[in-house]
């Protein structure tokens, strides 16, 4: 599997919007560089959940498999996510074999 990774919120909304991906992991601290008001306007710094909300309305990625990283647990988590038809939320640390499991499991559930 080919892997991309970006930066922060604009670089993914920008890759999203021109590239079909079989699945995305989004953190729910992403960095906002670039990302304007007009994508989101979040007050907690959970800039992920605005950009996988972008993914969901916009683009090639509507119905992409998504796993979202956060660093309070998934049982925690903005209960938004759940909505946005995410495949799986870890909580951070998460051991790279972990997450390879649950991104090639979410791909095989479609």
């Amino acid at each position: 599997h080919f892997v991309e990774k970006v930066g922060n919120c604009a670089e993914a909304a920008n890759r999203l919007g021109s590239s079909r991906y079989d699945a995305v992991i989004l953190d729910d601290l992403m960095p906002p560089d670039g990302w304007t008001r007009e994508h989101g306007t979040r007050t907690d710094d959970k800039y992920g959940i605005d950009v996988l909300r972008w993914m969901r309305q916009h683009g090639p990625n509507k119905s992409t498999k998504a796993v979202m990283l956060g660093h309070t647990g998934p049982d925690s988590m903005d209960p938004e996510i759940s909505m946005l038809m995410v495949s799986s939320a870890l909580s951070k640390p998460v051991l790279p074999s972990n997450l390879a499991a649950v991104v090639l499991a979410s791909m095989h559930n479609r």
